[in-house]
């Protein structure tokens, strides 16, 4: 059982460190292809939109790449 929490928490934490690069990338670079609107998004309005692509960075990296 100590494994498989072990082995979750590692999962986890390696798709929380993937996200957190992948928002960055994102917010600076990819917003305006799928989102012409935000593509002079205020630094607030990017601060605000990091949490949600970090946790959904798969759906909006097909978003993107489908762009």
């Amino acid at each position: 059982m100590e494994f498989a929490v072990t082995a979750f928490l590692a999962l986890l934490g390696i798709y929380a460190g993937i996200g957190v690069l992948f928002a960055c990338l994102f917010l600076w670079k990819g917003i305006g292809k799928i989102d012409p609107d935000a593509l002079n998004a205020s630094f607030g309005l990017r601060l605000f939109l990091f949490p949600g692509s970090v946790a959904f960075w798969p759906v909006l990296l097909k978003k993107w790449i489908q762009a």
